[in-house]
């Protein structure tokens, strides 16, 4: 095969290295034509390596000459287009590294960039006159581990029409939020108790939502201008919440604590900081101003003699200002985890202990290793974690967790002392999951994901892998726990999500039943476009 004997070729001579060279072209997406003034740079792998490139010429042509031997990324950039680190050689994909010796040439590598996405409109007020200089934030769904989240993929501000246009966008779907601002300077100027339980503008999801949780997503296809997504602005009376804050350690009531609310996902989940006024009168009570109607999580912390504390409590806030909160915060808990293994080989030290919370807003908290082989992690009450071991060998794998002897998928944290020890254990795996991909039926597909999801799910999660295909479209997975997984190949984008277990039933793939020692072959077909 041309890709393997271009990445394998040596000089074969002896003395001075003879410098490598790579060419190519680069195509737009949608259309095959040529680009031109496209930046194209090899990246090397190790740090401290200069990096070399150039430009593509009016055919869409690169050369790039006198490069030093070693192995190197291919990026590849240019306005109104998204990055790509792909390129192809004969059809085939090229791996994402790749080794280049002395005197090697790579001809005709073939990049094709797909032009951004754009979504363009206006925000107005109610009475449909332009809302000038404000805010627009779009937001894509994140998942990690399980846990889903969301993060801010653009931010703009209106013109003086109204008018907003965001460019650089990858397809897919996302939720865009209007935010009037201006009004805070002008409640600042009027006396606090005619203020609190007015009318004003708030947040506005697209197209006329208060809360993330009623936002209509907006889908976007690749190089696709989405105009006239138009959102008016909605006019609501914001309620007051006003309470307590009071320490578990203690018994003391607490003030200057940092005091915040979070947005809750039709999942429960705190996923949006709220921007909110909080004070603190005399008598320590807290009051917290412009508040919208919807469900929130109630978030406090704050240091008391050296402890930290803190606590998180569902909120609804209805048609009327709510009065008499008591929240109690809770001191931070030491947790302590014992790694068992029956493999002498295996070195705690290299190992990172994770435990990763249901709430997506709450911190992930990696474990410190102690001198005494044990990890030691500081975790907040009232919350669920998942617990992952990272950097296992190859040949290992996360088998199961106990506390105080019971068997547990998760951890959850209530307040006073934690149990004594959380063990995990790790196993040794003699199991490996191995395959090709194929597309169209009879072309290898090289360089492209392969997704190994437990079935089900639940409590499997730290079970979950994912590798790449080499030159030839094979893939193994070792380090394979006994039990049923569904192999799922995909390209450019996950065809759905993985930790959802209704969306990975039909998201195609293949079943491998995996037992306590052996490889265990199976052939997948890409899902989605090559």
């Amino acid at each position: 095969m041309r890709l393997l004997a271009a990445l394998v070729l040596t000089c074969g001579c002896v003395g001075a290295v003879e410098p490598a060279w790579v060419s190519g072209f680069v195509l737009h997406e949608l259309t095959g034509q040529p680009i031109r003034r496209v930046q194209v740079t090899l990246r090397p792998g190790r740090a401290g390596e200069a990096a070399v490139g150039a430009l593509t010429d009016d055919r869409g042509r690169f050369e790039i000459v006198d490069i030093p031997p070693g192995s190197y990324s291919l990026i590849v950039e240019r306005d109104g287009f998204l990055g790509s680190s792909l390129a192809r050689l004969d059809g085939y994909r090229m791996p994402r590294f790749f080794r280049l010796n002395g005197g090697d040439r790579l001809e005709n590598l073939q990049v094709r960039l797909r032009p951004w996405s754009v979504i363009a409109g206006r925000v107005r007020h109610d009475d449909a006159e332009p809302a000038v200089a404000t805010s627009v934030l779009l937001y894509q769904q994140t998942r990690r581990r399980g846990r889903s989240a969301y993060r801010v993929a653009a931010t703009i501000r209106t013109n003086d029409r109204g008018e907003y246009r965001v460019y650089g966008l990858a397809p897919g779907a996302y939720l865009m939020a209007a935010r009037y601002d201006r009004e805070g300077a002008f409640e600042r100027l009027v006396d606090s108790a005619s203020a609190a339980g007015s009318e004003s503008y708030g947040v506005t999801f697209y197209p006329s939502a208060s809360l993330i949780s009623e936002a209509m997503p907006i889908d976007v296809g690749v190089g696709q201008e989405l105009l006239g997504v138009d959102v008016y602005l909605k006019r609501v009376r914001k309620r007051t919440v006003r309470g307590i804050v009071t320490s578990g350690w203690t018994g003391r009531r607490l003030t200057g604590v940092n005091l915040g609310l979070e947005q809750m996902d039709r999942d429960n989940a705190g996923v949006l900081r709220e921007p909110v006024k909080v004070t603190f009168n005399r008598n320590g009570e807290f009051e917290m101003r412009d508040v919208l109607p919807g469900r929130y999580l109630l978030v406090a912390d704050t240091d008391e003699g050296g402890r930290r504390l803190v606590a998180r409590r569902p909120l609804t806030v209805g048609e009327a200002s709510i009065e008499g909160i008591e929240l109690v915060l809770a001191p931070e808990q030491a947790w302590t985890v014992r790694i068992r293994s029956d493999d002498a080989r295996l070195n705690v030290k290299q190992l990172r202990v994770l435990f990763v919370p249901g709430d997506a807003t709450a911190p992930e908290v990696e474990a410190r290793l102690t001198e005494e082989g044990l990890f030691r992690a500081t975790l907040q009450p009232d919350q669920t974690y998942d617990v992952y071991l990272d950097n296992l060998p190859s040949d290992a794998y996360q088998k199961e967790t106990t506390l105080e002897g019971k068997l547990v998928r998760s951890v959850s944290t209530g307040r006073g002392e934690p149990p004594a020890v959380l063990v995990v254990t790790v196993a040794k795996s003699n199991s490996a999951v191995i395959g090709q991909v194929m597309v169209d039926g009879w072309r290898v597909a090289s360089g492209v994901n392969v997704t190994l999801v437990p079935e089900p799910l639940e409590g499997r999660a730290a079970q979950y892998r994912e590798t790449f295909t080499n030159e030839y479209g094979w893939f193994e997975i070792t380090g394979i726990a006994p039990g049923r997984y569904r192999a799922i190949a995909w390209s450019d984008e996950a065809p759905c999500d993985f930790f959802d277990a209704a969306a990975v039933a039909a998201c195609g793939g293949g079943i491998v039943e995996v037992t306590d020692s052996g490889r265990f072959p199976i052939g997948l077909r890409l899902q989605g476009s090559y």
